[in-house]
This record gives structure tokens, C-alpha cells and sequence, in this order.
């Protein structure tokens, strides 16, 4: 009888949530913008969806977006750069033809697609913010800070009637993140800069706007300190979260605990001062060399179940509110569990962070690689439409025909739609998800399972 009542017991801790000591929920936030894939993979089946995408089925784990990036505040027309690798880029998608290009590369550029999947992300509840990481020492052109703040406004965010070309149309973003890689000969502008747009987001009660800093490993960081002056030594309280990016030289598997000793100064930091949340920045790829990050960088899928949820929940302390994921592209192909491929790495890493159980097998050690596997790929389902410069088409089955952009649409009847994984799957209509969604086998099991238990005893 003991033994009986201990095999059950075994069972339902696999079947129902474990229960943990670190924090109920942590949020997921995805870098989505660069199609970091198309550095990994030539075949466009692989790389980087629509943001929609991403918001609908295939990265419903993430409940914020970093759509990267604005790289300079003054382009030829003194206006600001942006650059979305393949998703709007120059010239397709310039203002005008005679609109002049920045001598730095990146000018502004109309955007018609991502606005519309701004506004549909937003619709689900999902939160849009830009990343601004610019090229351009402000200080030393003697930027205005106010007008830096007011650009940012009227491009960006809640001015919508400023009467400015607006790269992503009517859509209103929910915040800046500021990724400050450049040197500043004052990097005391940001400050001002920061002061200025609380006050602008003061006057809109339409929503609530964010605003976030992405710090490097070593504290104090470069460009927003703690230092007099410096963004976090000023007006911390202004700071809706940190990001620590540990591609910066912190990564996992670095010598020395490099990676612990960032996340505990930080997470220390961030407790002592009135900033109310830190994230932690972590490679979403699904090799440990690839052309653009280190061999250190990355976390193997059997040690996020073995070790680093655990390390990263008990060193983050009480305000870690959850992890970014660069860059969801590579997160959408990497499937680390062999026995269950609807579980991306970024998921599986907010499972283990909560504490939830999970089957993964990830014994050989071996990366899920589309290129191996047999997991559906292919272009399925008949298409018709799609008139956004940002690409992407209706559908003449099974959702809604036409669209501006490449989420509007939907599939029809297409085998794609059986297969979260298919790069087709975040367009299938929601009511063909449905209809194909199967049985839930786990679920009938344990509740069987239950019941047995409770006949039994």
C-alpha cells in the first residue's frame, strides 16, 4: 500500500504545478526587429516573422516587445533613424523618393505594416516599446534636450497630432527602452532628456507610458551611471525597469562567477533604489557559437532545468520581474524538449523560473535544428492579398482576406495550422486553431489519475 500511494504521488507532481519559493509569474520580454536568424540561415522559412506573428500564436509567451531600433535622433532631414532589418528598410520604404539619405545609414522610414501590428499586439493585451539606441553624441552636437524629448513624443509616441511624418502611422507605442551603447561627452543629457518626456506622458491619461534603461555588466554603467547626474544617481524613481544585458562580457558560462557577480550588484542596486523592476537579458539562440555572440553567452536547455532558474531567481531577489529573450527569431526555431516541440526555449526558461513542472528531454545535448528535424516548415495554405510595404498576405480561406500586413490575414485549411511551430501557424484563423486543436491527453490522464487516488485511499 505504501508503495502505491508513492507512485501516485510521483504522478501527480508531473502532472500538476510544483510548488516554488521564488515569485508566482515572471514576465517575458521579446527583442523583436533585427531577424537575428537571417545571420544563421539564408531560407526565409527561418527567419524573423511579422511582429503580429509573434503577438498571436507563435511567441505568446512574451507579454512585452522591444521592437529594435531607433539609431540615430537626426537624420538628413533631422529627423529620427530607424532600421528594422528586412521588416522596413531603405529605400523600399523611404518617405518619398527624393527623401535624402542620412549619411550614417539609417533615416526615417514609413512603416504602414508594423503600425498595424503595433495595434494588434495591443489589442491582446501585449505592451509595444521602442528601443532607442543612437548613434549620435548629443551632447557634443549640442542637442536641446526638450526638443530630443519632443522628437521622441511626436515620432513615437502620444503625438499623434504634432503633424510629423510618424514612421508606424497612428499607432502609439507604450515606451522608450534605452539601450545607450554610444559614449555621450555628457551623458547627463539623458536625464533631462528622461525629465522631459515624464512631463509630455504627465498630460496623455489616454495610457500609461514606460520608460526602461538596458545596463551593461559593470556597475556603475558608462552612460547612466549611478553617478551625480546620471540617470539612475537622479531620478531613479523615473525608471520603470532595468534591463541587465549580459551579452556584454556576463554571460552564463563566463569565468570568474561574471555572470553572478552582474546580477547580484545589480539586483542589489535595484533593491536599494526606487527603479521597480530588473529584467535579465539572455541569448534566445540555439547554438553555442553562432556569427554574432559567444560561446559564453548562451544557456544550455539542461541547465536551465538543472541550475540556472534556480541561480537566476534566488540572485535576482524580490524585484527580478522576468527575463528578455534576444532575439525571439531564434527563440520561435529553438525547441529544446524532443518529446514536446510546442515548448520554445524562452518558454521553457519562464517554466522553470515559476517552478513549473515540465517534461523535457534534452539528454543527448543536441539543439533543436529545423534543418534536421521533421517539423513542418513549408509555406502551406493558400494565400491571396497583402498590400503592406512590410510584407505578408491575406487570406482567401479560413480568415480575414486581404490585409495591410501579414497578420491581418489568416489560414485556412492548411496542415500548417496542426503545427505551432510552422511559420505559417501565427496567421491560422482563430477559429481554425480551434478546430484543430487537439485532445488534451496530459490533462484526461491526471485527472484519471486523480480519481484513482482518491478510490483508492
Amino acid at each position: 500500500m505504501l508503495t502505491r500511494r508513492l507512485f501516485y504521488s510521483a504522478v501527480v507532481i508531473l502532472c500538476f504545478k510544483l510548488p516554488t519559493v521564488w515569485a508566482d509569474t515572471y514576465t517575458l520580454i521579446g527583442n523583436w526587429g533585427q531577424n537575428k536568424a537571417a545571420l544563421q540561415y539564408a531560407d526565409a522559412n527561418y527567419q524573423e516573422r511579422e511582429l503580429g506573428a509573434f503577438c498571436r500564436s507563435a511567441g505568446t509567451e512574451f507579454s512585452v516587445f522591444h521592437i529594435n531600433w531607433m539609431r540615430g535622433f537626426f537624420d538628413g532631414k533631422n529627423n529620427p533613424g530607424i532600421d528594422f532589418a528586412n521588416h522596413c528598410q531603405w529605400p523600399t520604404n523611404k518617405f518619398s523618393s527624393d527623401y535624402p539619405q542620412s549619411s550614417n545609414g539609417f533615416s526615417l522610414l514609413n512603416c504602414p505594416g508594423i503600425g498595424f501590428d503595433i495595434t494588434y499586439c495591443q489589442s491582446l493585451g501585449k505592451k509595444v516599446v521602442l528601443t532607442v539606441s543612437p548613434m549620435d553624441n548629443l551632447s557634443k552636437l549640442g542637442a536641446d534636450p526638450n526638443s530630443v524629448a519632443a522628437e521622441l513624443w511626436n515620432f513615437f509616441l502620444g503625438g499623434v497630432n504634432s503633424g510629423v511624418q510618424r514612421p508606424f502611422g497612428t499607432a502609439v507605442l507604450d515606451g522608450i527602452n534605452f539601450y545607450l551603447a554610444v559614449g555621450e561627452t555628457d551623458p547627463t543629457i539623458y536625464t533631462r532628456i528622461i525629465r522631459q518626456l515624464r512631463v509630455l506622458a504627465s498630460a496623455d491619461s489616454s495610457r500609461s507610458y514606460t520608460i526602461s534603461l538596458t545596463v551593461q555588466c559593470t556597475l556603475p554603467d558608462t552612460n547612466v551611471g549611478p553617478r551625480d547626474g546620471y540617470v539612475l544617481s537622479a531620478i531613479p524613481e523615473q525608471i520603470d525597469y532595468l534591463v541587465l544585458w549580459t551579452m556584454s562580457g556576463c554571460g552564463w558560462g563566463t569565468a570568474s562567477n561574471q555572470f553572478s557577480t552582474a546580477l547580484t550588484t545589480w539586483a542589489n542596486f535595484s533593491a536599494s533604489t526606487a527603479v521597480k523592476a530588473l529584467y535579465l537579458a539572455v541569448p534566445g539562440w540555439y547554438q553555442a557559437s553562432w556569427v554574432e555572440g559567444s560561446t559564453l553567452d548562451s544557456i544550455p536547455a539542461a541547465e536551465v532545468i538543472s541550475t540556472a532558474a534556480k541561480t537566476i531567481a534566488n540572485l535576482g531577489g524580490t524585484k527580478l520581474k522576468g527575463l528578455l529573450v534576444q532575439d525571439v527569431s531564434f527563440n520561435y526555431l529553438y525547441r529544446p524538449c524532443k518529446n514536446d516541440q510546442t515548448i520554445s526555449y524562452a518558454a521553457l526558461m519562464k517554466k522553470a523560473l515559476e517552478g513549473t513542472a515540465v517534461t523535457c528531454d534534452v539528454a543527448d545535448g543536441v539543439p533543436y535544428n529545423p534543418k534536421t528535424a521533421d517539423l513542418d516548415y513549408s509555406n502551406g495554405g493558400t494565400t491571396t492579398g497583402g498590400s503592406s510595404s512590410s510584407g505578408g498576405t491575406g487570406s482567401s480561406s479560413g480568415g480575414t482576406s486581404g490585409g495591410s500586413s501579414g497578420t491581418q490575414g489568416g489560414i485556412g485549411n492548411s496542415s500548417s495550422c496542426n503545427n505551432p511551430s510552422s511559420p505559417e501557424y501565427g496567421r491560422c484563423s482563430a477559429a481554425e486553431l480551434q478546430r484543430r486543436r487537439p485532445t488534451t491527453w496530459v490533462g484526461i490522464a491526471c485527472a484519471m489519475i486523480a480519481l484513482a487516488i482518491v478510490f483508492t485511499f
